[in-house]
C-alpha cells in the first residue's frame, strides 16, 4: 500500500519525527516527502495543502489524514508498543486535536537551535524529494492504480 507522510521540510522537530517513524517502521510501510515538494502538490488538494501548514499529513489509499488522525493512523501501522497509541482514537477529535495543535504551534521553538541530522542511506530511500519526482511519479501512480483496482 502506498502511504506517504508529508512533513514540514523546514522544521527540525518534523525531521526528528520522520526519523522516529522510520525507526519504528521495519516493514517500510511509509514513504516521506516535504510539504514543500512537488510530491505534496501532486497528492494533496489545495485545501489539504492549506490545512497541512500546521500539521503532519498522511496520504493513504487516496484519503488524507491530518492532525491527531494522521498521528494515530501512523501509530497503528508501526511496530512495538507504539502501536498501542492507536487506542487513543476513541478519544473524540475535538479533545485530541487541541493537544496536537498545542505541540504544532511550539514545534519550531522547541528545536529552533537544533540542526537536522544527515539522513542515512536507508532514510534517503524513503524520503522522496523533488529530484526523484520525474523519475518515480509514473511508478508510484501505477502502484496506486493497482491498489485501487484490487480494492473490492
Amino acid at each position: 500500500m502506498v502511504a506517504i507522510v508529508f512533513f514540514d521540510g523546514d522544521c527540525a522537530f518534523c525531521h526528528a519525527s520522520v526519523r522516529w517513524i522510520i525507526a519504528w517502521d521495519p516493514h517500510r510501510v511509509f514513504r516521506f516527502a516535504p510539504l514543500q515538494s512537488r510530491w505534496a502538490s501532486h497528492f494533496l488538494t489545495p485545501v489539504d495543502a492549506y490545512i497541512a501548514l500546521d500539521s503532519l499529513v498522511l496520504w493513504q489509499a487516496g484519503t488524507t489524514y491530518t492532525h491527531s488522525d494522521a498521528v494515530l493512523r501512523i501509530a497503528k501501522s508501526l511496530d512495538g508498543v507504539v502501536r498501542w497509541a492507536y487506542g487513543l482514537h476513541v478519544v473524540p477529535r475535538v479533545l485530541r486535536d487541541p493537544v496536537y495543535r498545542f505541540i504544532a504551534r511550539r514545534r519550531k521553538r522547541w528545536l529552533r537551535d537544533s540542526a537536522c541530522a544527515m539522513p542515512t542511506d536507508a532514510m534517503r530511500q524513503r524520503i522522496w524529494t523533488d529530484a526523484y519526482f520525474e523519475a518515480e511519479i509514473g511508478a508510484v501512480m501505477a502502484m496506486v492504480a493497482q491498489e485501487n483496482k484490487d480494492r473490492p
